[in-house]
C-alpha cells in the first residue's frame, strides 16, 4: 500500500490543476485562519488534501517515519483509497475530461482521413469498394463523434459543477489599513 499511495500522489500532482505537494497526508496542522477559510467552502463533495492546498495559505510539512500500528486495524481498505482517489482526479483535475475531448477529435479525424484516403486509392486504381470496410470507417466516424459530442457536454457540466461549487475567487490573507494589520 505504501508504493500505491506514493504512486497515487505523483499522478494526482501531475494531473491535479492546482499545485499539490507529495506525500501529503490527511492528517495536518491548520492554522485557524486556514481551517476557516476552507470551513467557510459551501461544497458538501469535500476532499481535504486537495482544499487544503486549494486556499493557498503559506505551508511547512514536518517528515516523520510512520510507526506500526499499536492497537486496532485501520478502516481503510483498497476501496476507501480508491473512493479518496476517485475525489481528487474529480473535484481537482480536468484531464480525464480533456483527454476525452482530443480522443474524440482525433478518432474522428484519422477515421475521416482514412476514409477518404480508402475512396480515392480504390478510385485511382479502378477497384471496388469493399462494404465491410466503408461500414468500419462509418462505425468508427459515428463512434468518435458521438464520444467527442459526450466530452463537450462533459465540458459544460463541467463549468456548471465549478459554478456550483461556489468557491471564492481569492481569499483575504490579511487586510491593512493605514500600515496596520486589521485581519
Amino acid at each position: 500500500m505504501r508504493i500505491i499511495r506514493k504512486l497515487y500522489y505523483r499522478i494526482f500532482k501531475a494531473i491535479a490543476n492546482i499545485e499539490v505537494p507529495v506525500d501529503a497526508g490527511h492528517f495536518g496542522i491548520l492554522d485557524r485562519q486556514v481551517l476557516d477559510a476552507i470551513r467557510n467552502l459551501p461544497e458538501k463533495y469535500r476532499f481535504y488534501r486537495g482544499l487544503r492546498a486549494w486556499v493557498g495559505f503559506k505551508t511547512s510539512f514536518i517528515k516523520y517515519e510512520r510507526q506500526k500500528r499499536v492497537r486496532g486495524k485501520s478502516s481503510y481498505n483498497f476501496f476507501s483509497y480508491i473512493h479518496h482517489a476517485e475525489r481528487s482526479f474529480f473535484g481537482f483535475s480536468y484531464l480525464p475530461l480533456d483527454i476525452m475531448v482530443y480522443t474524440g477529435f482525433f478518432i474522428v479525424f484519422i477515421s475521416f482521413i482514412a476514409g477518404l484516403v480508402y475512396f480515392l486509392s480504390r478510385m485511382i486504381s479502378v477497384q471496388s469498394i469493399n462494404e465491410s470496410v466503408i461500414i468500419m470507417f462509418i462505425v468508427i466516424l459515428f463512434g468518435g463523434v458521438q464520444l467527442l459530442a459526450l466530452s463537450i457536454i462533459g465540458k459544460y457540466i463541467q463549468v456548471i459543477v465549478e459554478e456550483t461549487k461556489a468557491r471564492p475567487v481569492y481569499i483575504v490573507d490579511e487586510i491593512l489599513k493605514n500600515g496596520k494589520t486589521i485581519k
